[in-house]
């Protein structure tokens, strides 16, 4: 085994964190910018870096995703031209506009977050995640509950079957083909968003587009919980505005 080079943790959340003590355990030099406790310049963290770790998702709104260190914003251009030339670069969900900037540095920028087995495995990560979210915000047994779970790719089928040990989840999807296959499975899938919301007490929203407008929300009950899991802009839609008019709680 050669000798272990040195990573640079560039920006994000708590799982950088952990991820910079796991490569120390290891054995791997680890530097940090953006994060509690590291350099101040990003130059430094990157001088003789073989790795630039960035986070999941790189970037909000063209900025380095550093919830850490919200006092400061980094544009992405900026970050990828002070990493030098030929470094690897990880980051988790990058775009196309990423990705094209990073050539034009002359850099190699792997999207881990494309990877099968990666988003397999955050799909249960998440589904478990989710699950304790709800019992936590939501008064009553999710057993006792009537859930719905809105999309039915990874995520979703992965919650689907953590909740069906608890009890029977309902499914929507847009597409009828979709319905169809949650229904093979012994799922609940309506037909239409408003024949899934009746009755809903706990929403898990997996779709990352707006389906959930002012028009549906007479359909909730009062105490219900929405739970975002999906990436921007999610599915709150208005609810995500302060406008959650029945009573209930968005957990995002």
């Amino acid at each position: 085994m050669g000798k272990p080079f040195k990573c640079a943790l560039v920006g994000g959340d708590g799982r950088q964190i952990l991820l910079g003590r796991l490569l120390e355990q290891e054995g791997f030099p680890v530097t940090r910018f953006a994060l509690p406790e590291g350099e101040k310049q990003l130059e430094g963290a990157l001088e003789e870096a073989g790795c630039a770790l960035l986070p999941l998702p790189v970037e909000r709104e063209g900025l380095l995703n550093a919830p850490l260190c919200n006092e400061h914003k980094w544009p992405m251009e900026q970050i990828l031209e002070a990493i030098p030339r030929g470094t690897l670069v990880l980051g988790g969900q990058v775009s196309a506009r990423l990705q094209k900037l990073a050539e034009k540095q002359g850099l190699r920028l792997v999207d881990y977050g494309a990877r099968e087995d990666f988003l397999c495995r955050n799909a249960a990560i998440t589904a478990e995640g989710a699950l304790q979210l709800a019992m936590g915000h939501h008064q009553e047994s999710l057993g006792d509950t009537r859930c719905l779970v809105l999309g039915y790719g990874r995520c979703g089928k992965a919650l689907c079957r953590a909740l069906s040990g608890i009890t029977r989840p309902r499914v929507w999807a847009r597409r009828p083909e979709v319905r169809a296959q949650a229904r093979a499975e012994g799922l609940l899938a309506p037909d239409t968003l408003t024949e899934g919301l009746k009755g809903a007490g706990v929403i898990f929203n997996t779709v990352p587009a707006l389906l959930i407008g002012e028009g549906q929300a007479g359909l909730l009950e009062k105490d219900s919980l929405y739970l975002e899991l999906a990436g921007n802009p999610g599915g709150a839609g208005f609810f995500a505005q302060g406008s959650f008019q029945t009573g209930g709680n968005v957990v995002q």
